[in-house]
């Protein structure tokens, strides 16, 4: 599979913002339907091996590079950190039928969590 430029480019943000080799960048892009999309690789796509990444890598060059550096860095989230003053949570609650448990209950669950856990 053929990457294109923009996908490069954006596979390589993500790289130096993981620390990942090839082989775990392929892997996610592979895994990951967030990395997928932030590289925009399609969810039909085959993503690219990590031959085909180290490949494209090659072909980026030292002045495309210098520049991307330049405007990630120097972006205005690079300048100034955000002021975290508020924060908002959502603490929605929803009803779940939850039993009142007793000694015998209590036991009895260890023992299934326990019996399950000696068969995987």
């Amino acid at each position: 599979m053929g990457v294109t430029g923009e996908q490069t480019l954006r596979a390589l943000v993500v790289r130096q913002l993981t620390a990942w080799t090839y082989a775990e960048l392929a892997f996610h892009l592979a895994d990951s339907a967030t990395y997928r999309a932030s590289c925009r690789i399609g969810a039909l796509m085959k993503p690219p091996s990590k031959s085909a990444l180290a490949a494209a890598v090659d072909r980026v060059r030292p002045a495309t590079l210098a520049r991307l550096n330049d405007a990630v860095v120097t972006s205005p989230a690079g300048r100034k950190p955000e002021p975290a003053r508020t924060v908002r949570m959502d603490a929605t609650v929803v009803p779940a039928a939850i039993r009142h448990s007793t000694d015998s209950s209590l036991s009895f669950d260890a023992v299934r969590v326990l019996d399950r856990r000696s068969f995987a």
